[in-house]
């Protein structure tokens, strides 16, 4: 939910407009200026959609022709009584874009944001069910040893939260209780209702306080490329009334959540197969991030006429400090480059590279370039063309 502006426009057209029906504005804490990610799981000839929003199924009437299984954002034009909802179509993007850039003020990072659980568990002062949810929102992160296995990395990035309305949309009547109970924007969902009203229903959500550190730390951003996110810095002592201060912290994560999904919508609006993935990862007492941007890139083809996939990461580990990789796959060739900050973390993965090498060739991968080279990475593009341009 993302809340840029509290004005509806005076005159609008009906084409566009979306028209709730059976629910009313308070039960779905949607105010004036909401903008809401939604799916369309059916539409029937009279006009009838089904949607899924927020883990909710609602009917709508509209004059769209919406097909099922598409997402889309819909902005709140009235909140009172019966809610109506406009269309954000792709020529809207601009309007997108400035609800990311207003997500900003609610936001923080995730390791932020699950440095200040650990600390709300350690007090002992929650109560019982919002520490169970909390702790099992911890314990449900990926270690860097599971994401060595591919399934398990897999999974990971399908339970990131990029993913949850699209998995409850295809699931629909047959979805199981718990079935995902390891989505990450499910459980910051959960545990936002555990301590009060869903996002977007009250004052918390728009003020994040001072319990909520601000940070400078880039989120995703549709046409930017994956950025190191530095360690948590401590936080600020917990105040008096930790449940309220909890709650601010979980509808901040499912903020920046939210900010991936729909960087990835407006990006794929625009024509572009491309995900942008936040990945929180459990490294004994903190949290690392790993920012992930995955596209197929449709407008180079190789001489073998295969759409190259390429996989963008930036994560900063504290070892190692900030590290880049920019990977290429064209049919069973992959060429590799990556960047580190430290000279010393340059010459220890060149070291490894042989080895590396080995291991993809052994699995049937030929290896076109694997490199680690000192400093950042080039602007978007021009790393891959260097890539695809030093095939033998």
């Amino acid at each position: 939910m993302i809340t840029p502006t509290k004005a509806a426009p005076a005159t609008l057209s009906t084409a566009n407009l979306v028209a709730v029906t059976g629910a009313r504005s308070q039960s779905l804490g949607w105010n004036i200026g909401d903008v809401v990610t939604a799916r369309v799981l059916a539409q029937t000839a009279e006009g009838l959609l089904k949607l899924q929003i927020d883990g909710q199924q609602i009917k709508a009437h509209t004059q769209l022709q919406l097909d099922a299984g598409r997402s889309v954002l819909l902005q709140v034009l009235q909140a009172k009584d019966a809610p109506i909802l406009r269309l954000l179509t792709s020529s809207n993007d601009a309007l997108a874009q400035h609800t990311l850039r207003q997500q900003l003020s609610r936001q923080t990072d995730l390791p932020s944001v699950f440095r200040q659980l650990s600390q709300a568990n350690v007090s002992g002062k929650l109560p019982g069910s919002v520490a169970n949810a909390s702790s099992r929102l911890i314990a449900a992160l990926p270690t860097p040893q599971q994401l060595t296995d591919a399934g398990r990395l897999k999974q990971a990035l399908m339970d990131s939260g990029l993913f949850l309305e699209s998995k409850l949309a295809h699931q629909g009547a047959s979805l199981k209780p718990g079935e995902f109970n390891q989505d990450l924007k499910n459980m910051l969902l959960r545990l936002s209702r555990l301590l009060g009203t869903r996002p977007g229903s009250g004052s918390a959500v728009t003020a994040p306080g001072q319990w909520v550190v601000q940070t400078d730390k880039p989120p995703p951003l549709p046409g930017h490329q994956p950025q190191p996110q530095p360690p948590a810095v401590p936080n600020a002592p917990a105040p008096a009334d930790e449940a309220t201060a909890l709650k601010t912290v979980a509808d901040a994560g499912i903020a920046r959540v939210e900010m991936a999904q729909l960087t990835s919508a407006i990006e794929q609006s625009q024509g572009r197969t491309a995900w942008f993935f936040e990945l929180p990862v459990r490294h004994g007492e903190n949290t690392d991030l790993w920012q992930i941007r995955i596209e197929q890139e449709h407008q180079r083809r190789t001489p073998s006429q295969l759409t190259p996939w390429t996989v963008q990461l930036a994560v900063h580990l504290e070892a190692l400090g900030d590290v880049h990789a920019r990977i290429s796959l064209y049919g069973k060739t992959v060429s590799t480059i990556l960047w580190a900050e430290r000279d010393t973390t340059q010459a220890t993965i060149n070291a490894s590279i042989p080895r590396l090498k080995t291991a993809l060739e052994a699995r049937g991968i030929a290896v076109n370039a694997l490199v680690c080279r000192g400093g950042q990475p080039p602007p978007n593009g021009a790393a891959s063309v260097d890539l695809l341009d030093t095939r033998a």
